[in-house]
């Protein structure tokens, strides 16, 4: 998109360096310059270059990188800058590598045109000299350039697929409550009454821009397709360039028409967000490019995938979302409520561009295990996010429970139906066998548990990602489950040896999670979480702390001769034996585990046993207490940015 002669003098006098040029003189240097579009990841020039070119920056950014080992981020260039004159000034090979970072236009002109032209100004060359300095200067200095003041998102769809808008709505809204900096929302499309032209120049666009109180910034843009997807892109980004002066976050919906906008999206963003209809599991681009995908089920034909990882964000049917409503009215909406079907998706979304996506390891310890509902309370009562889950044995029950969309109090309610002496003593009744390898199928925890998920039976159901993590025990491997039914990969993950059987699944036979990873913090980060908090419920072993089955059978035992002609009448059983020395190794190597995690919570609960489900409102409180006491450090991770 060549601009015109009295466009490109404007562009040169708005120039400080140009200041000092009489208007002939302008107009007798703009034809000596070139005009270059420069796609983003595309590098000018490089340290050790021959020096032969001087650029002016019209639209765009770019990277000025040192040499050095490692290399070195010096500084930025944006509209108005230039580069190139030292090489051409003081001779010698190029001091630097400038990188496009946003696409940019470039006016080029060579050395002899430089020459011939500008040495013979004895202003110019006092500006050049002062500006070489201050470059010399700050390539000496050790000073961190700032991080990127505006971050461009743009929401693009696949061709005939909805809800494009509704999440770059959500997302506009979501940053402009969050960050407390300037959100724009921009809609770009075919045939919109009302709208500003894209063809217009950028200052009289942004005059259009409306602010609601309360809300982010907006501004419609119609464009046609009478222009090439070069003109087309290039034209959007200097829009983009003047934006980013006013506005820390750009939210630009792209939607699916003119596909001249969708293709070159690139080219002018930080993050691009596509709709589609089937994951590709694309890797961000060369680029730099960061690329998320949204699975929106509204739009028939969508693949449904198995809800185990931060990606892809799959946003499901919510009849909390009226069809009548603006956009912008359901952005709003989904704000305000985190915890809706659609909000749970594109909240994390959010988080994720802004690095803090949340993921609780809730570790294994059978009774133990209830602590971490208490923990749960607590983050809803703060109202802390958790977008991933990952949980061992019982620990996989209560996560793959919440991420279904169990509430806590649900939760807490099966506790107490299951958790009494005659209902326990009835469960081991039931499932004892004497023909597997464990005194008890686990066929009846299954039986009494699943009819609480009622139609949330698979991974594909889930609301909150989540894992269930086993152990192979002919290989001593971790078995990250994030497909198929879930009673089964809590099943699989609950198999304590001796006491369970264990489960055959695929050609994998599987024990308790806890054998080999009691609290995965590790498996969250696999799956993509940002920070982790890590929840080891399992006590150290505390002396004078007995179990039921221990009371019992040292009762029983006092009537065994056997015993006395042994000297075993004061030592524990083989079953407790083995009990404890399991609750001894899995809480050193749970917190072996945990130690990758940004916070980890230990609940003090030494003065119960692996056993006592019955004492489940005593082991919910201990979790609460614990968890209240990590929310500052929890705030404080999630304050942070990595982006």
């Amino acid at each position: 998109m060549a601009i015109s002669t009295a466009d490109r003098i404007e562009a040169l006098r708005a120039i400080p360096l140009f200041s000092y040029l009489t208007p002939e003189e302008l107009l007798a240097a703009q034809v000596l310059f070139e005009e270059v579009s420069c796609p983003k990841g595309e590098v000018i020039c490089r340290v050790g270059d021959e020096g032969d070119t001087f650029y002016i920056v019209l639209s765009g950014e770019l990277e000025v990188w040192g040499g050095g080992s490692p290399s070195k981020l010096l500084s930025r260039l944006g509209p108005k800058d230039f580069f190139g004159e030292l090489a051409l000034v003081v001779g010698g090979p190029r001091s630097a590598t400038i990188k496009v970072s946003r696409q940019a236009r470039l006016l080029s002109l060579s050395k002899d045109s430089f020459n011939r032209f500008f040495l013979k100004n004895a202003k110019v060359l006092e500006y050049f000299s002062r500006v070489i300095c201050q470059r010399l200067a700050a390539t000496a200095s050790s000073q961190k350039v700032e991080s990127r003041s505006s971050q461009v998102i743009g929401v693009i769809a696949q061709p005939y697929l909805q809800g494009s808008s509704l999440v770059a709505a959500s997302v506009a809204c979501l940053l402009d409550q969050w960050t407390d900096q300037e959100v724009l929302w921009v809609e770009v499309g075919k045939g919109r009454q009302g709208a500003v032209r894209l063809s217009l120049q950028p200052d009289r666009i942004l005059s259009r821009i409306r602010q609601p109180e309360g809300l982010p910034a907006k501004l419609d843009i119609e464009v046609s397709d009478d222009e090439d997807m070069v003109a087309q892109a290039d034209r959007l980004s200097a829009l983009v360039t003047a934006l980013c002066q006013r506005f820390d976050y750009v939210v630009l919906d792209l939607g699916s028409e003119p596909e001249s906008m969708t293709r070159t999206v690139g080219a002018y963003a930080d993050v691009a967000i596509q709709v589609v209809d089937t994951p590709s599991g694309a890797a961000p681009s060369s680029r730099g490019l960061r690329t998320f995908e949204v699975l929106n089920l509204f739009n028939r034909g969508t693949r449904r995938v198995p809800n185990n990882s931060c990606e892809p964000f799959v946003l499901p049917k919510d009849p909390n979302l009226p069809a009548e409503l603006s956009p912008f009215a359901l952005g709003e909406r989904i704000a305000r409520a985190p915890r809706s079907v659609a909000g749970v998706p594109l909240h994390r979304l959010v988080r994720k561009i802004l690095g803090r996506t949340l993921g609780l390891a809730l570790g294994g310890g059978a009774a133990f295990g209830l602590a971490h509902l208490g923990a749960l309370k607590v983050f809803e009562e703060h109202g802390l996010p958790i977008d991933l889950l990952a949980g061992c044995s019982m620990g996989s029950m209560v996560a793959i429970g919440y991420a279904a969309g169990l509430p806590v109090s649900q939760l807490e309610s099966m506790a107490d139906d299951l958790g009494t002496k005659s209902k326990l003593l009835n469960l081991v009744r039931r499932d004892s066998t004497l023909t597997q390898p464990g005194f008890l199928t686990g066929d009846t925890i299954i039986e009494t548990i699943s009819p609480f998920l009622e139609d949330r039976q698979t991974f594909r159901h889930l609301r909150i990602p989540c894992r269930a993590v086993a152990t192979d025990i002919e290989t001593g491997e971790r078995v990250s489950i994030g497909t198929g039914r879930l009673d089964e990969a809590f099943r699989a993950s609950s198999s304590v040896p001796i006491v369970m059987a264990p489960v055959r699944r695929g050609n994998r036979i599987l024990v308790d999670g806890a054998v080999c990873d009691p609290v995965p913090a590790e498996v969250l980060r696999e799956m993509g979480a940002d920070i982790i908090v890590a929840i080891n419920v399992v006590p150290p072993m505390k002396k004078g702390v007995e179990g039921l089955p221990s009371r019992i059978y040292r009762r029983l035992n006092l009537f065994n001769p056997l015993a006395y002609l042994g000297q075993s009448i004061d030592l524990p059983n083989l079953f407790d034996i083995a009990m404890s020395s399991m609750q001894t190794l899995q809480h050193e190597l749970g917190n072996f585990k945990a130690i990758s995690a940004d916070v980890r919570i230990n609940p003090d609960l030494s003065d119960f046993t692996w056993i006592e489900f019955y004492r489940n409102r005593e082991l919910i409180a201990k979790g609460h207490e614990s968890a209240e006491l990590a929310v500052p450090a929890i705030k404080k991770a999630l304050a942070r940015t990595d982006v």
